[in-house]
């Protein structure tokens, strides 16, 4: 088999890094080269570093025989001087070593005798404070022995004074103030009647003279009354607030006010009673629990509000019709304006006797009516009794309010 020539020259492979070793032989001389004692043994070697390097010199004390270094002039552990102790004889030195020891040992002695004279003071301290207490302890006992224990707790109790009966019970003032007002029954009366019998005048008199109007709104209700021609009409603005209702001089609309009685808390309802307006009196009627028919004593008057004005059925007998299918069964008859018929019985008698048999055949029953004759222009038999001569008959008639 012939050996083939390679690219770079080279026979085979025996010559490849002849000129390799060649090439890095121009560096070997920037390198230092081993020194001679490497190439030693290593014995040989050990033998030569112990000689370079000499040993560190020490002398002996001659008091505590510790070996300090060569520099040092003192003995590190006694203190002696090295000179000093270089001149002095062997005894001697026994004799100082012997003097520090027992120097040391007198100062231990001393500082555990020390100890041990704390020990002892802190100790005798403990046994007197646990002797003070236990003569406390003594005392107290002592003194304990002659207290009677229940007696002590009776006499500490705090003794309730027994309860009285409930039978003489008696509440005070201001645990009955929310008692009082909630037993008030609450009672929504309705005011109904004919046109211009006086239904506004008479509650706002009466609501007025309860105190449920200021003096100074009823002076500008005057004044304003007086101011547009009508001065009549001041009480009914109480509650006719709008300003169509004042222009036109009746109510369209239910006014509510409230006042209070000593039984009940009452809901005030003032019913228009013209015709046109009959849909508001029912939204007032409905919710009605009494009612008051207002009745216009006047000549002619009363009997416009049972028959009309051609027209059929008067606002007296409607209102009355409306007020019963509603459920009411407690009707008060006001007949207002016994002044302008010079508070006449046989007036109210009259007016009664026409009305009666109406009223039963409507469904109320006589013992839930109650006939009332009044004049609310001039406060008569509205809150208090009459004490005009001519109303003395109507004190049988007193209102029950």
């Amino acid at each position: 088999m012939t050996r083939g020539k390679h690219s770079s020259g080279y026979d085979d492979y025996e010559d490849y890094d002849d000129g390799y070793d060649d090439y890095y032989d121009d560096f070997d001389e920037d390198y230092p080269k081993p020194s001679s004692a490497s190439k030693l043994p290593t014995s040989e070697r050990k033998t030569l570093t112990q000689k370079a390097t000499p040993k560190n010199k020490l002398w002996s004390c001659t008091v505590c025989t510790f070996e300090n270094i060569e520099g040092a002039a003192v003995c590190d552990i006694c203190g002696t001087s090295r000179f000093q102790a270089s001149t002095q004889s062997k005894p001697s030195n026994e004799s100082s070593a012997k003097k520090v020891i027992s120097g040391e040992k007198g100062s231990t002695v001393k500082q555990k005798a020390s100890h041990e004279e704390k020990d002892l003071n802190t100790s005798s301290k403990d046994t007197q404070v646990n002797l003070d207490s236990m003569e406390m302890l003594n005392q107290a006992t002592e003194k304990l022995k002659g207290v009677d224990i229940k007696t002590e707790t009776e006499k500490g109790k705090h003794r309730r004074e027994p309860c009285p009966p409930l039978d003489t019970y008696e509440p005070e003032e201001w645990m009955l103030e929310t008692f009082k007002q909630e037993s008030k029954q609450l009672l929504h009366l309705a005011i109904v009647g004919h046109v211009d019998a006086g239904k506004s005048t008479l509650m706002g008199r009466l609501l007025h003279i309860l105190g449920q109007v200021s003096k100074k709104e009823m002076h500008k209700y005057e004044r304003e009354a007086k101011q547009s021609g009508k001065g009549s009409f001041s009480y009914a603005w109480v509650l006719d607030e709008s300003s169509e209702e004042r222009a036109r001089g009746i109510t369209m609309t239910v006014a509510v006010a409230q006042f209070e009685t000593p039984k009940f808390h009452i809901v005030v309802l003032d019913s228009p009673g013209h015709k046109d307006f009959v849909p508001n009196m029912i939204s007032g009627a409905s919710q009605a629990d009494a009612a008051v028919l207002v009745i216009d004593a006047c000549t002619g008057a009363f009997e416009a509000g049972m028959e009309g004005e051609g027209q059929g059925v008067g606002q007296t007998k409607e209102h009355t019709q409306l007020v019963r299918s509603f459920g009411v069964e407690q009707l008060v008859v006001a007949v207002n304006k016994m002044d302008a018929v010079e508070y006449s019985e046989d007036r109210f008698n009259a007016i009664k006797t026409s009305l009666r048999p109406f009223l039963k055949h409507c469904g109320f029953k006589e013992s839930g009516i109650r006939w009332i004759p009044l004049s609310a222009m001039e406060n008569e038999n509205l809150v208090t009794q009459p004490v005009n001569g001519q109303m003395l008959w109507q004190v049988s008639c007193f209102p029950v309010f």
